[in-house]
């Protein structure tokens, strides 16, 4: 298991690389005579090796969700841990060729006279309308009726959770840290 200086670590190279790639982009993109980008944060991005500062993950009273909690309380928690935009959510879709993906889910998809689909795709329609992701949504994917993808990219570039996956099959170095609400956890 990773202790907290090798990520931290880990993240500056990534931020090194991400700082990288975009200026190759932006190369790019000037060759190509489009127009560069603007990406909406600093080149010199970082985080402070000492987390004491920073400021704790607000705790809730659902710290002591268990089995036999409402469906409300469970659907709360669930919120709270993946938390993301709360304007729109995606819902995943098949077509009839085995096609998968997901999109925004919006109010006027195949609406007569509203939705223009399959001629507009709908990032360059005038009447999309996305439907906001509340606990009825997450009540139909928590029970199987639905598969939902939230947006943990906030529109300030901010995000509430990461998810990370073992690299190179590493599954046995994983070491699981229980929930500890008052604990130096932070959000990203």
């Amino acid at each position: 298991m990773m202790d907290y200086n090798e990520l931290y670590e880990k993240y500056n190279e990534l931020m090194e690389e991400n700082k990288r790639l975009r200026i190759e982009n932006n190369n790019f993109r000037e060759k190509l005579e489009l127009p560069l980008l603007t990406y909406g944060i600093s080149d010199d991005v970082s985080v402070s090796k000492d987390i004491k500062d920073s400021l704790p993950v607000q705790s809730t009273e659902l710290k002591h969700i268990t089995n036999i909690s409402t469906p409300q309380d469970k659907i709360k928690l669930y919120m709270s841990l993946f938390r993301g935009r709360e304007d729109v959510y995606a819902k995943r879709w098949q077509s009839k060729e085995g096609k998968s993906g997901y999109s925004p889910v919006c109010l006027n998809e195949w609406a007569k006279g509203v939705c223009n689909k399959p001629k507009v795709k709908c990032s360059g329609c005038t009447n999309r309308n996305y439907a906001v992701l509340d606990s009825v949504s997450i009540d139909k994917h928590l029970r199987g009726k639905a598969v939902l993808g939230v947006y943990p990219m906030l529109t300030d570039e901010t995000c509430y959770f990461l998810a990370m996956g073992p690299m190179h099959g590493s599954f046995s170095k994983i070491k699981l840290v229980p929930h500890q609400p008052e604990s130096s956890v932070r959000y990203c």
